[in-house]
């Protein structure tokens, strides 16, 4: 016996030759060379274009920015991880503006007087006037 699902596309043995069989007689001994060099190469492609997705689906996936560090706020243009006190963006160069009623890290919207950041929890250190 064989076992079920051991060959192509989950067909055994028996099943390919019943297949084969079928195609000899419809297409003929001169057309049967030409449909499986036909299927092989259609059988590349596809596989070619699944590595192809798969590939460009892992790279999204590496671009993902890490979780940014504690303290670290995000480039006001390209979002990349930028320390708090940074004026330019060490990836674009792009200059770091604050909103006056921002936070300190994150650059989130927050009240004047507000201590702690509602978005990233960092403490709002106020300069000494």
């Amino acid at each position: 016996m064989y076992s079920i699902g051991a060959g192509i596309f989950g067909l055994g043995t028996p099943e390919l030759i019943i297949i084969l069989v079928i195609a000899l007689v419809i297409f003929g001994p001169k057309q049967l060379p030409k449909l499986g060099k036909m299927f092989g190469s259609t059988m590349k492609e596809v596989q070619a274009g699944v590595a192809e997705a798969t590939k460009e689906l892992d790279d999204k996936e590496d671009t993902k920015e890490a979780p940014a560090k504690e303290g670290a706020a995000g480039c006001v243009s390209c979002g990349a991880e930028v320390d708090p006190g940074s004026k330019f963006c060490n990836e674009c160069g792009a200059e770091q503006t604050k909103a006056e009623a921002g936070c300190v890290s994150c650059g989130a919207e927050i009240a004047p007087d507000t201590k702690f950041c509602n978005e990233c929890g960092a403490e709002q250190k106020k300069a000494d006037a």
